[in-house]
């Protein structure tokens, strides 16, 4: 090891890190980096609440990060602690991803040389590929070089054949002349990673700490020939984020150092983000809020900062206001917002005909007055709970994250919004980026009935926006209404993280009429079913299922109630067959049972796979309280 010191000029690097993450990046060259990201990323899962189920949970994610499109391939890494290394193995066997695991008295460093070896060479032992062993950063700061040369030299023999990568923890050593400092120890020690960060402590990785120990790493190369891995960690939350430390290695290092042999993230939150926006750019979706004709308005993209900023006020007004509050204040606030969407039902009825083509007789008869009522009735649970839960008592949940749809936007809204205010927690809100202008409204609405500041809070933006909230480490409770699609990747990122999680698919629900029904009844129900909101709509039940022996009789009558509606219908000849054939679709919200037997429409109700049957009637909605349910913890 060189005794030559390298002084480093704090502002040049600052200025040099920050120009390259303006570079401008080709559509082509971004799908790159995205993909090329993935296959870097170190997944990571270091809590003292692990269990192998979670760890099995993340090696799975590791394998197969975007199940809608194998194409992408699979991660670099899965880094746990040595008790589960087994459990990594066995899972990643013939899956290419490695398993790492944290050593030498991980994340402190602060153990005897002894237990720290023993730490790695039980890890090795159970067959770790990798080990992230952290420096003693007390020897680092007051000179004791030698130690923390030997100390490493000893971890890289006791690795055996395993990859050693060294953590710096960046954020401690105070300077850049420090990380410099120790890059090169790591290094002249046998590392074959230098890392910055555990992730543990703040600040983690930044783009100047990264340029420092790249060009440590490029001199390094240039003295001895022999190349060294870069790995910073902890920080990293956006693709945008991601492509910025790309160019930083491409500029320093060459385009060598851009492969997953000798670059790494370890930043698991970073996955989400990075997925939504390869999936996006890989569709070409650039969504506006617009009409055909002419801009309805310019609506900002949360960045990751704004959305952690929003979780950060929820936290703060959850733990310091709304849920101490008395809950007779509580219901006092949300009577007064549900009377304010009365107050401006025109105002909201215009917004939403222009966000989304809603007919505004709809939005104004139908979606803003159950809106208002949500919030009545949710108001009046307020003080009620134990009553909701059978003498036991209800406890709020903490921040709930409510990722909307762009079908009914008030009304999804305030379905989600108005229980999860009742039982005490708080909420993050982000609406479809093609209808926010609701959610706008409503957090206006909010603002004006005088709510403490945090307690309902707006982001908006696209899938991108919807996945940092979805990933934030501060929400407690994850709520979403839109696709399966969309709904599937959100439970992948959830895997293993134990948030609580409530979701909404659309789906393709049954109107199933037997021959003891109304006919003439359960036929204007199908009509209302299928066109109703232009038949955009989750409830909807557009597969048709009639008892064998009326079907002749429900046919000609639809035909003759619509001779230009194009009727498709199934039968069936018992209440079993029925329920098999209703029940053959995944994720339908709705259904609706058309017959004049109480106790057959019981049976049948109990056994529909849907969220609501409808008995003689379809698409009536009220407020109900098993919304309660998701928003509370029942003990």
């Amino acid at each position: 090891m060189s005794d030559r010191r390298v002084l480093i000029d704090a502002v040049a690097v600052e200025e040099r890190a920050a120009s390259l993450g303006k570079r401008s990046i080709e559509k082509s060259s971004k799908v790159a980096g995205l993909e090329l990201t993935v296959a870097m990323m170190d997944l990571t899962t270091l809590e003292g609440n692990d269990t192998p189920g979670r760890v099995r949970q993340l090696c799975e994610k590791a394998c197969v990060p975007l199940e809608s499109d194998r194409t992408v391939g699979p991660c670099a890494a899965v880094c746990v602690y040595p008790n589960f290394v087994s459990v990594a193995k066995e899972v990643l066997r013939g899956s290419g991803v490695k398993v790492a695991s944290v050593a030498t008295a991980f994340p402190s460093g602060q153990f005897p040389l002894a237990v720290k070896l023993s730490d790695v060479r039980s890890a090795v032992e159970a067959g770790a590929d990798e080990i992230d062993m952290v420096i003693d950063r007390g020897a680092m700061l007051v000179g004791d070089y030698a130690k923390v040369f030997d100390e490493i030299a000893a971890t890289k023999e006791a690795c055996g054949g395993a990859l050693l990568k060294v953590i710096l923890e960046t954020g401690e050593l105070g300077t850049y002349d420090t990380v410099r400092r120790a890059s090169e120890i790591a290094m002249a020690a046998g590392g074959d990673f230098i890392k910055t960060s555990t992730g543990k402590i703040q600040p983690a990785a930044t783009p100047a700490v990264t340029l420092v120990m790249l060009e440590a790493i490029r001199d390094h190369y240039a003295a001895t020939g022999r190349k060294v891995g870069m790995k910073p960690a902890g920080g990293i939350r956006t693709a945008k984020q991601a492509l910025h430390y790309l160019v930083l290695v491409k500029e320093t290092l060459g385009n060598g150092w851009l492969s997953p042999k000798l670059f790494r993230f370890g930043a698991s939150s970073l996955l989400n983000d990075v997925l939504a926006q390869l999936e996006k750019e890989r569709a070409g979706n650039d969504v506006e809020c617009k009409h055909p004709q002419y801009k309805l308005a310019e609506i900002s993209e949360a960045s990751a900062e704004d959305v952690g900023n929003a979780v950060a006020a929820a936290r703060e007004a959850y733990e310091k206001t709304w849920s101490e509050m008395r809950v007779a204040n509580r219901a006092k606030y949300m009577f007064r917002v549900a009377r304010m969407i009365q107050d401006k039902a025109r105002e909201f009825a215009v917004v939403q005909a222009m966000d989304g083509g809603e007919p505004i007789d709809e939005s104004r008869d139908f979606e803003l007055p159950l809106a208002a009522a949500h919030f009545f009735y949710h108001a009046g649970w307020a003080d009620k709970l134990e009553l909701a839960f059978h003498g036991r008592s209800a406890r709020p949940l903490g921040v709930v994250a409510a990722i909307m749809a762009a079908d009914f936007p008030l009304l999804t809204a305030a379905r989600h919004v108005a229980p999860a205010l009742a039982c005490g927690n708080t909420v993050v809100l982000k609406p479809a980026e093609t209808a926010p202008r609701a959610a706008l409204l409503l957090a206006k609405i909010i603002e004006e009935a005088g709510l403490p500041q945090g307690v309902v809070n707006v982001v908006t933006g696209g899938g991108e926006v919807g996945a940092a909230l979805a990933a934030h480490p501060g929400v407690d409770q994850i709520t979403f209404t839109g696709s399966a699609k969309v709904g599937k990747y959100i439970q992948r990122a959830l895997a293993g993280t134990g948030k609580r999680r409530t979701f909404e698919f659309e789906g393709s629900g049954a109107s199933i009429v037997f021959a003891d029904a109304p006919i003439d009844q359960a036929v204007e129900g199908i009509v209302r079913v299928l066109y109703f909101h232009q038949g955009w709509i989750c409830e909807g039940g557009p597969r048709l299922l009639v008892e064998e022996s009326v079907h002749d009789l429900v046919l000609r009558k639809l035909k003759d109630r619509m001779a230009t509606l194009r009727v498709a219908i199934s039968t069936f000849r018992t209440p079993e067959e029925a329920v098999e054939k209703a029940n053959s679709t995944a994720g339908d919200f709705s259904a609706s049972v058309w017959t004049n037997k109480g106790s057959k429409f019981f049976w049948m109700a109990q056994r529909l796979k849907a969220k609501t049957v409808w008995g003689n009637t379809c698409n009536k909605f009220a407020p109900s309280p098993h919304s309660l349910s998701a928003y509370t913890e029942v003990v």
